[in-house]
């Protein structure tokens, strides 16, 4: 009496486990609904709702809050700016090695925008 028992081996399967037709429907339905994400968040943008669900503060569409008035280049790294700054102007001088600020009242000019 043998003791060794035989077993069949377990076929290896031929066909694919997903079907082409059914990866090709997978991708379109992705597709789709990507592309109805996407116009949804046009739509949400463009009404102004999307920047109040992301925090955007009410102040972004007002104007700026610094404002280059003017700059004059003195060489060829220097350069010198009129700014202004809720309501200040300032005159900063930017060159490769520095940076200094200034209130416009405290700078002697002939120029009328200063």
């Amino acid at each position: 009496m043998s003791l060794a028992v035989t077993f069949a081996a377990i076929p290896y399967r031929r066909t694919g486990v997903v079907a082409m037709s059914d990866v090709g429907q997978v991708i379109l339905c992705t597709l789709l609904l990507l592309a109805i994400a996407v116009v949804a968040l046009v739509a949400l943008k463009r009404k102004g709702w999307l920047g109040r669900w992301l925090g955007e503060s009410a102040t972004a569409d007002q104007a700026p809050a610094i404002r280059r008035i003017a700059q004059t280049r003195l060489s060829r790294g220097t350069v010198v700016h009129l700014i202004e700054v809720t309501g200040r102007r300032l005159v900063v001088v930017e060159s490769k090695s520095h940076i200094r600020m200034l209130p416009s009242d405290a700078v002697e000019s002939h120029d009328p925008n200063l």
